[in-house]
């Protein structure tokens, strides 16, 4: 149809028409040949579209990976890392930071085992701090036997080196790292979406001790992970 059949047909003001196919030109779903506007073929254009979204993805990908190559220089040398002691507790607020805090302890721990149960929700944002361990450390994990893995996070978890064994119901995620940091995850009174997860992030061995120990009474009587496949 022309502009001016399309706005008939349709009852939309021929300036609107004529936006909107431009727009719809500009997307791919169209051409104009004479006065005639033409959709193309729907596989042709849906692939065409994927295609300019992957394009724009990977140059945002690009723009922020510059930006924060910048911003590591600027902030890097005005941050001041503060020492902690012994009997330290911090609240985190949202999975980002509890996140953020279980980075820094696997890079600045050797002997680290988590217990997991509501945790595995945001599997997929810790995945790539497994992934990208060293395979040096000491890394294990104790899955509640509510949760259910998939092929894929097994192998991601294989992988990276990481021991895996499934016990009975854990009552909350537990995190142990070398006999001094504990990071346990709490259940938010407010909400039940795990990106609003709060933890406590202690730093008392004689408390880190005891939690290991219980752990490891658990690890001792928990399946392998090929039970799971």
């Amino acid at each position: 149809m022309s502009a001016k059949e399309v706005s008939r047909v349709s009852k939309v003001p021929l300036p609107r028409v004529y936006d909107t196919l431009r727009s719809l030109e500009e997307k791919g779903f169209a051409e104009e040949a004479g006065d005639k506007f033409q959709a193309l073929p729907p596989t042709q254009v849906l692939q065409g579209r994927l295609a300019q979204f992957e394009d724009l993805f990977r140059r945002e990908q690009e723009d922020r990976q510059r930006a924060t190559t910048r911003l590591l220089s600027t902030l890097e040398s005005q941050y001041q890392k503060r020492e902690v002691g012994d009997q330290e507790i911090t609240l985190l607020r949202g999975i980002h930071a509890i996140a953020n805090r279980f980075a820094e302890i696997l890079q600045d721990s050797q002997d680290i085992i988590l217990g997991v149960r509501k945790a595995i929700a945001a599997k997929d944002l810790f995945k790539p701090y497994l992934a990208q361990t060293d395979r040096k450390k000491r890394i294990r994990i104790l899955v509640s036997g509510d949760v259910k893995l998939s092929k894929e996070d097994l192998a991601v978890i294989t992988q990276a080196g990481v021991d895996l064994r499934q016990c009975g119901i854990l009552l909350f995620d537990v995190m142990v790292s070398d006999d001094r940091d504990v990071l346990i995850g709490v259940p938010d009174p407010l909400s039940e979406d795990v990106y609003h997860s709060i933890a406590i992030w202690l730093r008392n061995p004689s408390f880190a001790k005891s939690i290991r120990e219980s752990l490891e009474q658990l690890w001792s009587t928990g399946e392998t992970a090929a039970s799971q496949l």
